[in-house]
């Protein structure tokens, strides 16, 4: 990888593990975060276990496990604690904020989810606002 910064216990581990990779322009801060990044370029992954599957790239991941059970997606922009937890590969452009927001939505496209346990129950979302 090339032009990282990672700081952190055990965060970014596989961004560095391989000089082959094409991790790069990733900003990563957190122990535990964006463990699996490798490929991933431009995100900005930042909190304790935040992105910590994430493999996708120009994400925003912001909060304590943020994103941290899926793959991420492209364009996300992720900013609560425990929100967008599933988000898959195939998620992309999607705003979710707030605590515990949309934590099962798997698959997600040009969806806007706002506020604590908004979309709670959603396991996919296309084209979607949820307010509240």
């Amino acid at each position: 990888g090339s032009n990282n910064i990672v700081l952190g216990t055990k965060s970014g581990t596989n961004i560095h593990s391989d000089s082959s990779t094409n991790g790069r322009n990733n900003v990563v801060l957190g122990n535990l975060a964006a463990v699996k990044l490798k490929s991933g370029y431009d995100n900005v992954i930042i909190g304790n276990e935040a992105g910590s599957n994430a493999v996708g790239e120009r994400n925003v991941f912001m909060g304590y496990k943020t994103a941290s059970s899926g793959n991420g997606g492209v364009n996300n922009c992720v900013i609560g604690t425990e929100s967008g937890q599933r988000l898959s590969a195939q998620s992309s452009n999607n705003v979710i904020l707030g605590n515990s927001a949309s934590q099962i939505l798997e698959f997600g496209e040009n969806s806007i989810i706002v506020g604590d346990n908004a979309g709670s129950a959603l396991k996919s979302s296309l084209n979607n606002i949820f307010i509240g």
